[in-house]
């Protein structure tokens, strides 16, 4: 009964402030999470902001009640993990009028305990949950949480109408039902542009740095005019790496430095 008061006053639910609307389902219902959710440490003194590292799990929402008026879920068994993080606990969410909501998390983020708020009320739509929760910034290592999450009940999307959902189709604009990878790049050879990478970096296109920018010459008729044009290539390959969320500002500033000491691109002058 301590929890629920007190996280109740926490998310100002009060009957008077909402209006009733059919998101969250009469009965319990399992969310999980999809493609978006992450987790990140918020560091004032580090030299790199940390990258997000994406979350998988689910939790479920049973409604409360309440007054009349007022739409308020229980989230109970919230198990979320990472690559580092494992965050555990439960809470509440808030539909407030037609399109707004709140939630307060009481969570253990590697077993430290952590209160997670999405503080102002934010956007809402439909049984789907899509939020940005914050802890205090006195904790230990205050986190960014973001949760995009839809009930297991919900159909999700197949853009291509290949019976693979987008969150788990390597090739999510053709359709290639049987999600075949000949060199195991996690990009379907039907819209892989760069067939046979060794590597697992490579943009949505199924292309690495390296084929992108080869060192010998850009391409087998060429040459590059200097290693300034090839460091550019690098440049331009490692942006879309990073606008696409695979690597961070400073993974991309250590590939460039390794390409500056590669020599790649440096015309070489024969002396006879």
């Amino acid at each position: 009964m301590r929890f629920l008061h007190i996280r109740l006053l926490m998310l100002g639910l009060c009957a008077a402030s909402a209006v009733a609307r059919p998101s969250i389902a009469a009965g319990p219902r399992h969310y999980r999470l999809t493609e978006g959710s992450s987790i990140t440490v918020v560091c004032a003194d580090c030299r790199e902001p940390a990258a997000p590292q994406p979350l998988a799990g689910g939790f479920d929402v049973t409604p409360l009640p309440l007054s009349a008026g007022s739409e308020v879920g229980a989230m109970t068994g919230l198990e979320l993990n990472s690559v580092d993080f494992a965050v555990v606990g439960r809470g509440f969410v808030q539909r407030i009028g037609p399109d707004r909501q709140a939630m307060v998390l009481e969570a253990t983020v590697n077993g430290e305990d952590v209160v997670l708020t999405s503080g102002r009320r934010q956007p809402a739509h439909g049984p789907d949950i899509t939020i940005v929760l914050t802890s205090a910034r006195t904790g230990a290592a205050p986190y960014v949480v973001v949760l995009t999450a839809v009930p297991d009940d919900a159909e999700l999307p197949d853009a291509d109408a290949d019976g693979v959902e987008d969150e788990h189709d390597i090739c999510p604009t053709l359709a290639n039902a049987d999600q075949h990878d000949e060199d195991g790049d996690r990009v379907g050879d039907a819209c892989d542009q760069c067939a046979g990478s060794d590597e697992t970096l490579v943009n949505a296109h199924g292309c690495s740095v390296a084929q992108l920018c080869p060192c010998d010459a850009p391409t087998p008729t060429t040459s590059w005019a200097d290693q300034a044009e090839y460091l550019r290539c690098v440049a331009r390959a490692t942006r879309v790496l990073r606008r696409e969320g695979q690597i961070s500002r400073g993974e991309s500033l250590g590939i460039l430095r390794r390409a500056l000491r590669s020599g790649c691109g440096r015309t070489v002058v024969a002396l006879l």
